[in-house]
């Protein structure tokens, strides 16, 4: 029951995860239609914004739930323990993630900005890290290699929402004057350069999600 339970929720995560990217892929070409008007683009944004969420949390969601399948299923040898701190990290980023989107405090969102980029790029180094020492040889907690590039690839994800953090950043003094009402050329070109710079990163973001659910129903591999 437990293991059938958490493939149920793993394919709705992923589901979630891709379907609200692509609903965010298609409302960006109308955020940068300059032929509409400043409220219509401003409320496509704002939509935008909100459905950007989904794939944030199912992001923090995906490692602790495939650490717990892989253990159920036994491709991961390790204590129980170390699932339920999977579980408390992931919360943790979960934690930085929404309140970076809802919070009020401008300073504190920036602060755990910097935290929660940080926690990225920990985690990028020690799953790449471990899947490199997992796939030069034997031995190791985990049991079959379509695990470990499931981890390297999640690493390769990670690293893709780092990169469109970094092309976004022109994008929110941008739209704040846009939603001030009074944007000038340069907002707009800044907005409209941002959101094409992602383009290429999300895609990446695509494939590497399909590349993981071949890897899981042993399409490949």
């Amino acid at each position: 029951m437990e293991i059938a339970l958490l493939k149920l929720v793993h394919v709705v995560v992923f589901a979630c995860w891709l379907g609200t990217d692509l609903a965010v892929w298609y409302s960006t070409f109308y955020a940068v239609n300059r032929n509409l008007s400043e409220e219509t683009r401003v409320t496509v944004i704002r939509i935008l914004f909100a459905l950007e969420m989904t794939p944030r949390i199912c992001m923090t969601l995906m490692l602790a739930l495939g650490l717990h399948l892989s253990y159920r299923t036994g491709y991961l040898l390790v204590e129980r323990w170390v699932i339920y701190l999977a579980y408390l990290g992931c919360l943790f980023w979960m934690g930085l993630v929404i309140y970076q989107h809802y919070g009020r405090n401008r300073k504190l969102r920036i602060g755990l900005g910097r935290v929660d980029f940080g926690f990225r790029l920990a985690l990028i180094a020690a799953l790449s890290a471990y899947a490199a020492i997992s796939l030069s040889g034997p031995g190791g907690a985990v049991t079959a290699d379509f695990i470990t590039w499931k981890l390297l690839i999640f690493a390769t994800l990670i690293a893709c929402s780092l990169m469109l953090r970094i092309k976004l950043k022109p994008f929110e003094p941008a739209f704040r004057n846009l939603l001030g009402g009074n944007p000038s050329q340069a907002d707009e070109d800044a907005i409209h350069h941002s959101i094409a710079a992602t383009r290429p990163w999300v895609v990446a973001i695509w494939l590497g999600l399909l590349l993981s659910a071949a890897l899981g129903v042993h399409l490949v591999g």
